[in-house]
């Protein structure tokens, strides 16, 4: 079994599928490339980020905790954009820019 830092690859297989089969077994054809693509990218960027911001705490000093926040913001950001863009071109979905607007705006304050 694969380790690293307390995060265990078989219990994120088994999460994955789990997840997925009532996707499955609501929707008759099987994803696009394009949904398997962004789907596999956005996962590795959004746990990427996730790890470094959790090991970033781990690493830094007291003084650096303070900083940390306004570092990984924008990640956090593009990553919610980035989401709804990609909701709204592949499947059409009509996405409520203003509330997203909100929510950008209550990150950055």
């Amino acid at each position: 079994m694969l380790k690293a830092n307390g995060l265990c690859l078989q219990s994120f297989s088994q999460q994955a599928l789990f997840k997925s089969s009532p996707l499955s077994a609501l929707k008759s054809a099987l994803p696009n490339h394009s949904e398997v693509g962004y789907g596999i990218l956005g996962g590795l960027t959004n746990g990427a980020g996730t790890f470094f911001m959790i090991w970033s705490t781990e690493v830094s000093t007291p003084l650096e905790h303070a900083t940390i926040f306004p570092i990984f913001s924008p990640y956090r950001l593009s990553s919610l954009a980035t989401s709804e863009g990609g909701s709204q071109w592949l499947y059409k979905e009509r996405v409520n820019w203003l509330a997203n607007g909100l929510c950008v705006l209550c990150i950055l304050v």
